[in-house]
This record gives C-alpha cells, sequence and structure tokens, in this order.
C-alpha cells in the first residue's frame, strides 16, 4: 500500500532541495555527489527520488543534450516557513 503522500519534502528531499538552492540547476550527478558524503545512495536511486520530485512540481528538469538538468521550483523561504 502506497504512503500518503505529504505537503512537505521529506527529509531527503529536503537535502537535495537544499543542494539545489545552495548550487543552482544542476545534473543529478552533482547532487549524488554532493549527497554521498552523508548518505551512501547510489546514482540511480538519487535520480529515481528526483524525478519524483519533479513530479510533485518541486523540481523542474530541463533537458539539456543527452542529459537533464534539475532546478527548484519551490523556494527555501517559502518551503521552511511552511515547515515550522
Amino acid at each position: 500500500m502506497p504512503r500518503p503522500s505529504s505537503q512537505h519534502p521529506t527529509e531527503l528531499e529536503l537535502e537535495i532541495l537544499k543542494i539545489l538552492w545552495r548550487d543552482g540547476p544542476s545534473l543529478a550527478k552533482h547532487v549524488c555527489e554532493e549527497i554521498q558524503p552523508f548518505r551512501k545512495l547510489a546514482y540511480t536511486s538519487v535520480l529515481t527520488i528526483m524525478n519524483i520530485m519533479a513530479k510533485k512540481k518541486y523540481l523542474k528538469r530541463t533537458k539539456e543534450g543527452k542529459c537533464f538538468v534539475y532546478a527548484p521550483v519551490i523556494q527555501e523561504e517559502e518551503t521552511t516557513q511552511s515547515m515550522l
């Protein structure tokens, strides 16, 4: 049975958003490299989460050549305030 959808990003989604807020639009590979020291996640796992986040409208996915660039859609201030 699937989990009920949340109105707020999960802990991992928030970590990904923080990287994108800090570094700007990025490839999944960059996000994966930034997360690796803290969480041992495979590239494919990070990519899956980022695609789910795009479906949730947390991220925007834009094709550039053979790669997709991900950018945050939701703003940092709005997200942190709504989570309080």
